[in-house]
């Protein structure tokens, strides 16, 4: 199976309650995180997808870097663990574990979105 090198699949989408604290429950704050996260993080997963060859590696690399560290940010720490995981596989020069890891990621992230969507309306 494609994904038996990455995690599997989690119920908490995104933990509002651990962003907040970390972001001094700053509400406000919290919000326009979240709206920029919508507006920039798909532009983050088309970049590592499209990265992921020899001759853009260091390109993969930031793109995961970014998307592990602001999904960890809005709360939506599964996301940014799978992201992880792709960041280090791409470090260790293991493109074929990164694309392996790429499903579950995309899957993950259309989850996030559209929780995001329901907690910004």
């Amino acid at each position: 199976m494609a994904e038996a090198n990455c995690m599997k699949t989690h119920d908490i989408l995104i933990d509002s309650k651990a962003a907040l604290e970390r972001l001094q429950n700053d509400n406000d704050l919290y919000r326009e995180f979240l709206i920029m996260y919508h507006s920039d993080a798909p532009g983050l997963l088309e970049k590592l997808e499209s990265s992921l060859n020899p001759q853009d590696i260091e390109k993969a690399e930031m793109a995961a870097h970014s998307l592990k560290s602001t999904s960890r940010t809005i709360g939506a720490d599964y996301l940014g663990g799978i992201a992880a995981q792709i960041e280090a596989a791409i470090h260790d020069k293991n493109l074929e574990k990164a694309k392996d890891c790429l499903p579950l990621v995309k899957s993950q992230f259309g989850l996030v979105i559209g929780e995001i969507e329901s907690i910004i309306r």
